[in-house]
């Protein structure tokens, strides 16, 4: 337990060290002139380690802006959601709310339908329910029964009520800490996810691969 403990310590850091430097690259690049001139805008609605752009950083963005982006996308990270009580993490350096970042969610989803229902995609990169969900470790010894399934159910039936027509799911540790890649395309690969027919490379054990919002874009789900 203690080395699996200071495993998820460091995958923690390490995983809150990528999702802020994320932010401060997104933020860089929102609305900057890409492609002869034209831009790309991007929504975050952070959640989790990530943090995100608040709505008046994001309509000071859009007021610097006077183009029409190429198109707009939507990003999320590290919701990690589970039915326990707040906690610290493993590191003690952050303070999880488990069960609020349901709430969370629903209110990104909202301000995304809100204002901008016109986004071609959502990007989810990583870690919707937390690891503790299988009930192998920390509060989820409690459970009587694993609650992943449940719990991952709980966060997608979010995901739906988007306006948005297509998620895109990255698949982070906590994914894995509860599921195999199998389950996790039973799961996830449904609904606004596109078809793997439609994902070149992928497959139910191979979650992997990439897409064109735009002829002149290609991103690269790993």
């Amino acid at each position: 337990y203690s080395n699996m403990a200071r495993g998820l310590a460091g995958a923690t850091r390490y995983r809150s060290s990528l999702a802020r430097q994320l932010k401060q690259n997104l933020s860089k690049m929102r609305y900057k002139k890409l492609l002869n001139g034209r831009s790309v805008g991007l929504v975050l609605a952070g959640l989790g380690l990530a943090g995100g752009a608040s709505i008046a950083e994001e309509e000071e963005s859009q007021r610097a802006s006077s183009e029409e982006p190429l198109f707009r996308f939507g990003v999320i990270a590290d919701v990690q959601y589970a039915d326990i009580d707040n906690a610290t993490s493993f590191g003690g350096g952050e303070y999880r709310f488990y069960r609020g970042t349901l709430d969370s969610l629903a209110k990104s989803i909202d301000w995304w339908n809100l204002h901008y229902p016109d986004i071609q995609f959502i990007a989810n990169l990583g870690d919707l329910i937390d690891g503790q969900n299988a009930g192998g470790y920390g509060a989820g010894l409690n459970f009587s029964e694993p609650q992943s399934a449940v719990a991952l159910e709980r966060v997608v039936s979010q995901f739906r009520r988007s306006l948005c027509p297509t998620v895109h799911h990255a698949i982070g540790n906590h994914e894995l800490y509860n599921f195999d890649r199998e389950q996790l395309h039973s799961h996830l690969f449904k609904d606004k996810t596109p078809p793997l027919s439609e994902a070149p490379g992928a497959t139910p054990s191979q979650l992997y691969y990439s897409f064109r919002p735009h002829p002149q874009w290609r991103f690269l789900l790993i």
